[in-house]
């Protein structure tokens, strides 16, 4: 058998802690990354350890975008 390769994920509900903390409400955020609200309930809780790549991809841009907002003010 082969080796097993790990790779370090991604600590999603710190990442939706991070775009909440700057202000952006939890169902705001659900419909800028095109989920239910419930389903980033879910993850942010940590009950889903992965979210669907487009899901990741957009939260991640979503996160980027806000801190460089706030790199600009």
């Amino acid at each position: 058998m082969g080796a097993t390769v790990r790779t370090a994920t991604i600590d999603w509900p710190s990442v939706v802690s991070e775009i909440y903390g700057a202000g952006v409400m939890k169902k705001a955020i659900a419909r800028k990354v095109g989920i239910a609200p419930s389903t980033l309930g879910i993850l942010s809780s940590g009950l889903t350890a992965e979210p669907p790549y487009s899901v990741g991809v957009r939260l991640l841009r979503l996160r980027d975008r806000i801190a460089a907002m706030k790199e600009d003010q």
